[in-house]
């Protein structure tokens, strides 16, 4: 609570989450007795929707206890302390004065910090000058360790990796074991689906961390590739002396070096669509080297999202209207379509701007057009752009021109695009720039069906568009895509590759690749460094 008053939260507001912290009790239930009423001194209710968020305002604060020179890292109550410098003796003084403000900070909070739970790694070039002495936690030693897991990964002195791909695999041999008893039980043919569950359980497993794995380079994917590999040939049920590169090529599957580089690609851009500022991270720097060795290519620009969460709940929701869906539906013929329309404009919006968009897709050609009473303009996309990238450029443009005071009402027969502006969390950055443009401007979408053959819209719809059109996105990664092509020819597994590659050249500066959140990545350090994990009782 008194980190709610540092923050100025005043009102009903405070007064309900103190009404809501004080004066709770509980009871423990065992063996069909129940003790009597205790109040509860420290914490908060556990499975409450607000436990999880005031735990986080309660733990907030550590941050300022320790110096600038010392990283602190928090995932819910383990504490990271990263200490870092050119001798070792001054940075076990530095971390027992960060390790003496935290528990000095978790006493007053009543939080208790175990030094039996707690560990002390160390690393450095020269493992034979460890420092001696020990970092006490009231008294108490801190116990050391050659070995220190961190959010499922294995890191030792030497940072190859080796302990931790030796974990990997005797975890995956129980779930080789588990593919098996399900394989046993499903009837013969049944490959696409022990396939699926092969990746659920065994790759998912052999590519976690990958971001920090892969500094490890070609050994952890020489150490982890049988495992997948022997998921790979049950789960197709071919023979044992056949090769595995004909088998994944029947299958339709990746190897397990491509797929590691894959996992490493969608990480990386997962950084830079945060911040231009990730090009210099290492994990990048690899990525780009690793595809210029595969394709010929360095990672793209990527277009940086505008939010990475969903809307704010204050931010002005855009103004989208389905009058016209609650009247007709897609497939109706023109006839029923039209008045409906016409009297939508008339009744409602008679002095708005009225703006038609469309975006389509066909063989090798995607393009989007904009059409108002007055101007049209249509652009031509790469041909990996999705109809819904086309959609969402189409409406981009739409809204990007100038709005007169009266206010415009632009119609698109894209739900999709629609529905995904209206939910305020779309990832693509095309439909966060529309809810950023429309944002103070009196704008208005609304959903017609395709093909109404409206009276203003007869010779609208994008059809085959040059592709100089817009040079900026036409023929900035042609080269790129043809070197894919290249490399996709060349590998054996074709079909897979087609469905999902490893680089999907940009849209705008984006990349339709998404990544897995929780991975790590460490830094590449030549200077001796000190970590302690403080675990919570």
């Amino acid at each position: 609570m008194r980190t709610l008053k540092r923050w100025q939260i005043r009102g009903r507001m405070f007064n309900m989450l103190n009404s809501f912290m004080s004066k709770r009790t509980f009871q423990v239930y065992a063996g069909g007795y129940v003790s009597r009423l205790f109040e509860l001194e420290n914490g908060v209710p556990q499975g409450s929707v607000l436990s999880v968020t005031l735990f986080l305002v309660a733990i907030q604060p550590v941050f300022r206890v320790v110096s600038n020179n010392v990283k602190i890292l928090v995932y819910a109550d383990d504490i990271l302390l990263i200490v870092r410098g050119a001798k070792g003796q001054p940075l076990y003084r530095k971390l027992q004065k960060a390790v003496k403000a935290v528990n000095k900070w978790a006493t007053s909070v009543g939080f208790c910090i175990s030094a039996a739970k707690s560990t002390i790694f160390y690393r450095s070039p020269n493992l034979r000058r460890e420092p001696t002495g020990n970092i006490c936690i009231d008294r108490q030693a801190i116990p050391k360790t050659t070995k220190l897991k961190i959010l499922g990964v294995v890191l030792d002195r030497t940072l190859n990796f080796k302990a931790h791909c030796k974990q990997v695999k005797e975890s995956c041999e129980s779930r080789l074991r588990i593919l098996k008893i399900i394989g046993g039980r499903l009837p013969r043919g049944e490959r696409t689906s022990l396939l699926r569950i092969g990746s659920a359980i065994i790759t998912s497993r052999l590519i976690y961390g990958v971001g920090l794995i892969s500094r490890g380079g070609e050994t952890v994917v020489q150490v982890l590739a049988p495992l997948y590999n022997r998921m790979v040939r049950f789960a197709s049920g071919a023979f044992v002396t056949s090769p595995i590169a004909s088998i994944m090529a029947e299958v339709g599957v990746l190897p397990f070096e491509l797929v590691f580089l894959q996992s490493i690609t969608r990480l990386a851009i997962r950084l830079l669509e945060k911040s231009h500022e990730n090009e210099s991270l290492p994990l990048v720097q690899r990525v780009s080297q690793r595809l210029e060795e595969e394709i010929g290519m360095r990672l793209p620009k990527i277009n940086v999202r505008l939010n990475l969460t969903s809307r704010k709940w204050f931010e002005p929701k855009p103004h989208v209207t389905w009058n016209v869906k609650k009247r007709v539906k897609a497939g109706d013929p023109p006839n029923i379509v039209r008045p409906v329309v016409q009297q939508l404009l008339m009744e409602q919006f008679p002095h708005y701007q009225v703006i038609y968009t469309d975006g389509s897709k066909s063989c090798d050609t995607v393009g989007a057009s904009v059409f108002s009473e007055g101007w049209q303009k249509s652009v031509g996309l790469p041909s990996q752009c999705s109809v819904f990238s086309a959609e969402a450029f189409a409406l981009k443009t739409a809204v990007a021109n100038p709005i007169p005071p009266n206010g415009s009402l632009i119609l698109s027969d894209s739900a999709s695009c629609l529905l995904a502006i209206e939910a305020g969390s779309s990832k693509h950055p095309w439909i966060q720039e529309i809810e950023y443009l429309v944002r103070y401007k009196p704008v208005i979408f609304c959903w017609i069906p395709g093909h109404a053959e409206l009276q203003s819209h007869e010779c609208f719809e994008a059809r085959l568009f040059r592709k100089n059109d817009n040079p900026h996105l036409s023929d900035n990664f042609s080269m790129a895509v043809k070197r894919m092509q290249s490399l996709e020819r060349n590998l054996p597994t074709n079909l897979e590759m087609r469905q999902n590659p490893v680089v999907v050249p940009l849209i705008m500066g984006r990349c339709d690749i998404r990544s897995r959140s929780g991975q790590l990545e460490l830094e590449s350090e030549s200077t001796p460094s000190i970590s302690t994990r403080i675990a919570g009782t």
